[in-house]
Formats: structure tokens, sequence, C-alpha cells
């Protein structure tokens, strides 16, 4: 049996409120949706090749209801759901330990291998060929949780995987022939999960018409992952608070007929998770995003997802810069004894984003000087997150109370679903005034995006028709 580890940590905070979401919760998960030309479906890990998009599906968002398996935990096997549970696992490993992947392999690998086969039943040999550290924080530095329903492996990309994996190819062909599956051994390595919690949908509640095989484009070769299609039936479950101690095993696949053979996953948003550092977090997670948006435009060769995210990155720039200085300026002038001469610089800083904006806004791709523009846009635009996140923002946060931290966070939301989605410089950038000018210019900029392409189709670009901050 071979076997991936995940393991997720979450960034020590200032102020920590120790408050677990428990029990049932309504929520939105991503789906996949296949490509409306009837082609393979596919994903490129690195850049794709000159003409070809980063990928060729689309998502859709559904709201469905995630169970919680807390004090139920004896009810769900890997035999018939494709997960189980395990608490009080020891562990020799400490917090230090995953910040090398050297003493993860060292001190942690071993765990997990006398684990599985202890708690496994057949289980006689078993391959860990790699493990993942998903931190929500800072996600530059490592990989942020997956908010979109999937499985890590088909069953052919497991057979490959086989043969990757076991050095003797006549071995691998022996193992081939009996059972052999792959499983996920999910744990966090931080104290309690509080935010972007794990849901799974039981393998009891999965059809094979929900699945769908993706390409997962490497440099030098092709695996495969397993998209998943909404279907209201599927049961999603999560267990609420997971600690330190305890194990989710997650089968991404089993070569035995009969029994659940993959369990779809993924993170999500529980409404419920405790704000007391949200301002920073929400600020900071926008960042994260609009990097990524920058870097899918450049790395892109397909002018169609290159128009997609060039209007995406202008609707969350634009929205991002406005709301900040509705809320984040503010604050700082409230807070802080020198917040007005920060929150003027932010204000000169987001001028000059907004006015390379005006202009990347109408580029055309045939245009000789849009990567150029783009470029320089986003070099501002790290300058003054590396200011924002290095400076301002962490003073901001020590000089708040928990529930003013939830306030300002629900606030910066609540404000981007009203302001204007594209670029005015020549506006107002102080309250009242910005205030009065985009509510007057917002609606205009909303209509027109309902005529935008946006790399989300299903998705509606208006932010106001898309539900507020719980």
């Amino acid at each position: 049996m071979s076997t991936t580890t995940t393991i997720t940590r979450e960034e020590t905070q200032v102020q920590y409120d120790p408050t677990v979401p428990r029990g049932p919760i309504e929520t939105e998960l991503t789906f996949y949706v296949p490509p409306s030309d009837g082609s393979v479906p596919f994903n490129y890990v690195e850049s794709p090749p000159a003409g070809q998009p980063q990928r060729n599906y689309n998502e859709s968002k559904h709201r469905v209801t995630v169970d919680d398996i807390r004090g139920h935990e004896s009810e769900y096997t890997l035999d018939r759901d494709a997960f189980q549970v395990f608490s009080g696992v020891s562990s020799a490993t400490s917090y230090e330990t995953f910040d090398n992947d050297d003493d993860v392999k060292r001190t942690y690998y071993p765990e997990v291998e006398q684990f599985l086969i202890d708690n496994v039943p057949g289980v006689h040999k078993v391959i860990l060929f790699d493990h993942t550290i998903r931190r929500e924080k800072n996600v530059a530095a490592s990989r942020g949780p997956v908010n979109r329903a999937h499985s890590d492996q088909t069953d052919r990309a497991t057979e490959w995987r086989v043969r990757l994996h076991v050095e003797d190819p006549d071995e691998a062909e022996r193992l081939l022939k009996g059972r052999y599956r792959i499983i996920n051994v999910w744990r966090p390595l931080n104290g309690s999960v509080q935010s972007s919690p794990l849901a799974v949908a039981s393998a009891a509640s999965v059809k094979d018409t929900d699945l769908v095989a993706v390409q997962h484009r490497y440099p030098t070769r092709t695996g495969e992952t397993v998209g998943v299609i909404y279907n209201p039936d599927l049961k999603w479950k999560y267990w609420s608070g997971m600690d330190n101690d305890e194990r989710l095993l997650l089968k991404c696949s089993d070569s035995q007929p009969d029994v659940g053979k993959r369990c779809p996953h993924t993170a999500f948003v529980d409404s419920r998770t405790p704000q007391n550092a949200k301002p920073r977090e929400s600020i900071e997670t926008d960042h994260r995003d609009l990097e990524a948006h920058c870097h899918t435009i450049i790395k892109s060769g397909d002018r169609d997802e290159r128009t997609r995210f060039q209007n995406e990155l202008t609707w969350e720039l634009a929205r991002h810069s406005v709301a900040e200085e509705l809320v984040l300026c503010p604050a700082l002038e409230r807070y802080l004894g020198e917040g007005s001469v920060v929150a003027k610089k932010i204000r000169e800083q987001h001028q000059s984003i907004k006015n390379q904006l005006k202009t990347f806004q109408t580029m055309k791709q045939s245009d000789p000087r849009f990567d150029d523009h783009l470029r320089a846009l986003m070099k501002d635009f790290d300058n003054h997150i590396k200011d924002e996140e290095t400076n301002d923002l962490p003073k901001l946060e020590n000089a708040l109370a928990g529930s003013e931290s939830r306030t300002l966070a629900k606030e910066f939301e609540r404000a981007k679903m009203f302001v204007p989605s594209r670029s005015h410089p020549a506006a107002p950038n102080k309250p009242p005034f910005e205030t009065i000018t985009g509510l007057l210019t917002a609606p205009i900029d909303h209509l027109g995006d309902i005529f935008r392409k946006f790399p989300t189709e299903t998705r509606t670009p208006n932010p106001s028709a898309q539900g507020g901050p719980t």
C-alpha cells in the first residue's frame, strides 16, 4: 500500500480565541464543471505550453450541509466510507519537526508507516511517497488549503504510482496482482483546527458519474486527479476541532471491488470561525489572490484565459483598494497614534495603483505593452503589500481587541460588496465623498461586469449578488 500524508498548520497569532465551531454547518463548496467543448479535462502543474490555458475546465459553487462526526467517530470505516478517524495517537514529533523535510521523513514517516500497519487491516507493506504541509496563513511560503472538491488519484494513476515508487519492477507487478491502496493521513500540527476544516464525502454516497478523471500535467509526466461534479445526494462530513493527537485517513484509491474506493474532500469556510485576527488575514488573503491572478496572466498562452483573469484582477484590485480606503485607513487613523500618516501613505500608494489599473483594465491582449504594464502594476502592488503586511497591519492588529478585529473584518468584506469594480483614479479617496461616489459608480461597473468574461463562468461577477459576510 502506498500513502501520502497531509499536515495542516496554523501560524501562531498575537491574540487567540480558542472557540472551536461544532455541529452541522451550511456552507459553500466548489465543484468541477466539465469543459464546454467536451474535450479531455486537464490542468498544468507548472507553466503551460504556448497557446494552452492553465486548465480547460470550469468550477461552480453550491451550498451544502456538512455534518459533524464528533461523537460518532466509530460509525465510519475505510471500507464503507473511504475515510476513518483515530484519536489518542502518540507522536515523537514537535511543532518544529515540520519545518524541515528531512526531519519529517526521519521522524514522522516511520510513525505513519507503523500506524497504518497497526490500524488498516490487510496492510503488510507501506510506501510513503509524499507529504504536504498546508498553512492557511503565509501561503506564499507553503501550500494553502485546497478549496475545491476533489480526490487525489484515479485508479490508473494509482497503478502508475505503484510502478513509480516500487524500485523492483517484478515486485511492483506482484503487488499489482493483490490489493493496493493509496491512503492520505491527515493531521493538524498546532492544536485544534478552527478555520478551513476539511470536509469529506462518504464513499457510500458517491456515484461513479460524480467523478471525472482530470489530467495533471507535469513537465515530464502526466498523472490524473479526480474532479467532483456537484450532486445534492453527496453526504458531506467533517470532524470538528481535530487536534494534534488525531488522524483522519482518506482513501484515494482501492483496487479491491465492492468497497468504498475513494473519498472526495475539500477545505471549506466555516462562518462560525473566530475572527480575532481576521482583519490581517482577510486582507492578506486578498493579496495572495491578486498575486495568483497576475501569475496566471503572465504564464498563460491562451488569450481567452488571459482576458478572463485580466477582468478578475481588475475586479479584485479595484474593490480591494477602495475597501481599504473606506475601512482600513479610518481604522489606522482611529487606533494608531501615527495612523493619519500611515493612512495617507496607503492612499498615495493606492492612487499610483489606480492610475495604472485604469490603463490596464481596457488594454487589449494584442497590445505589445500588455505584459510590461502588468508587471509594472504588480511591482507597485508588491511594494504596497510588503509595506502593509510588514509594518501597518501588525501594528493595527496589536492595537485591536478581539471584538474590534471581528467587526473590522466584516466591515472590510461588506465594503467590497458595494464599491466600484473598475478603477476610477479621479474619484475621491476619503470618506464620506469616496463612499458617495462609490455608491453612484458601483452599479454601472457591476452592470458592465455582467457582459465581461471571468475565470468562473458560473459565478456572478457583481459582488453584491454573492451574499455578505456572516
